[in-house]
């Protein structure tokens, strides 16, 4: 009797992943989503990032949106935002006004999560993780103890929906390396999140990526070899990248991008 319940609760647990796997975006709005990813590919060829952010606009104002669902723009705002984020989170005096258009978007999003609970796609849950995993940036410990769990179950929950979403396995990788042991976190898993990243890539910008935390996830596991290797193939879809570079020179020097972001926060003070 009790094999019998447990087949029925995988059973369902299987039913339940298919009808939530009919949730997605538009084909178009998926064709912007990629093209947006290409863009953040390229705009790693900036040695300024005040270019990136100027190619960022440029972009953005040249390639509106306005026909996609809320949900649809949601995702693609999300990612403009964090695209920003990235480029300008150092500036001096950007502090402030990064963290209210972090949280008025996770708002946002949050809202329309919550209102559509049995119509939200693997892109918004992904996003509005990223989201949050920005946000904490700026308070790392009272924010991993307000957001760390919301981000993992965010990224579950786009996984369930598809669990092909490399770009989520990238960062669902990155969550399983930083997170503590007793949280959750396993380098295993993150091994393991970035192999499927790499395997179910879809496109050269998610290849590039994919590749990119792979690679630093063997230099931790000082496989230098293999990790020079990976980085090399990252390096073909994008040869002027000046992101890799950087991971070049990380390497050189001995660190990973995992060691070498750890010791960047340690050096500005922002983690004890």
């Amino acid at each position: 009797m009790k094999i019998q319940k447990k087949l029925f609760v995988v059973l369902l647990s299987f039913i339940m992943a298919g009808a939530w796997s009919q949730t997605s975006i538009s084909a178009n709005a998926q064709k912007y989503v990629d093209s947006f990813m290409n863009l953040r590919m390229e705009l790693t060829i900036n040695k300024e990032k005040k270019d990136a952010v100027a190619q960022l606009n440029k972009y953005k104002s040249s390639n509106p949106y306005t026909s996609f669902t809320n949900q649809e723009k949601l995702v693609i705002e999300s990612f403009y935002l964090l695209e920003k984020y990235n480029y300008t989170w150092e500036e001096k005096g950007t502090e402030e006004a990064l963290k209210k258009e972090l949280i008025s978007q996770a708002d946002k999003n949050e809202k329309f999560i919550k209102a559509n609970k049995n119509n939200v796609c693997d892109w918004l849950y992904v996003v509005t993780a990223d989201i949050y995993s920005c946000y904490m940036s700026y308070s790392p410990m009272s924010g991993a103890l307000k957001y760390g769990m919301t981000v993992k179950n965010y990224y579950l929950e786009c996984l369930k929906i598809n669990p092909k979403n490399s770009y989520c396995l990238t960062h669902m990788g990155q969550w399983y390396y930083w997170a503590p042991g007793i949280n959750g976190g396993s380098e295993k898993k993150a091994l393991q999140s970035f192999k499927d990243a790499v395997t179910y890539a879809r496109n050269n910008a998610e290849k590039f990526y994919a590749q990119i935390f792979l690679s630093q996830m063997y230099y931790e596991k000082k496989d230098k070899v293999t990790a020079k290797s990976m980085l090399n193939i990252a390096k073909n879809y994008c040869p002027k990248s000046e992101y890799i570079k950087e991971l070049e020179g990380y390497n050189a020097q001995g660190y990973s991008l995992f060691t070498a972001s750890k010791k960047k926060a340690e050096d500005e003070k922002r983690v004890d």
